[in-house]
Order: C-alpha cells, then sequence, then structure tokens
C-alpha cells in the first residue's frame, strides 16, 4: 500500500477512488445530480451548481465530455426528482 499525502486531494479522490479523471468526473456528477434531487433544490440552484463544477472539471477533462455530463446529469436529477415528489 503506497503512502498517501494527507491533503493531496487529488490523489485521494481522483486516483484512490474512481482510478482516473473521466471515472472521478462521470461519478461526481451523477452523486451531485442524485444528492440535489433528494434534497429537493430548485432547478436554478442545481444548474448553478452544476455549471460551476463542471467549469472546474473542464480543465482536467475534455469540454465535449463535460457537456455529455451536464446532459446526462440532468436527466438523472429530473428522473429522481420525479421519483421522490
Amino acid at each position: 500500500m503506497a503512502f498517501v499525502q494527507p491533503l493531496d486531494l487529488r490523489n485521494l479522490l481522483i486516483n484512490t477512488l474512481a482510478g482516473n479523471i473521466e471515472i472521478f468526473s462521470f461519478l461526481s456528477f451523477i452523486a451531485i445530480s442524485i444528492l440535489a434531487a433528494t434534497f429537493k433544490m430548485p432547478n436554478t440552484v442545481f444548474l448553478i451548481m452544476i455549471i460551476l463544477f463542471s467549469v472546474l472539471m473542464a480543465q482536467y477533462v475534455g469540454v465535449i465530455y463535460v457537456i455529455v455530463l451536464l446532459i446526462i446529469s440532468i436527466v438523472i436529477f429530473k428522473g429522481i426528482a420525479k421519483a421522490f415528489t
């Protein structure tokens, strides 16, 4: 087992949790949309939150990949929000 620095969040979250940046961004977009739907956030708050997160993730992965993830997360948010209402 490798030694991990305590505040190295990139290594902790991306490499240890998911394996690479693409899988981590996919899982994080889905996790954000699921949490927003279960807490019944308004659509505008969810869109602002997901757009800010996509701007942060766009520096690590391609922009086209982030746009696809935005569409997937909005669809998941709408589906889960309907399931909980």
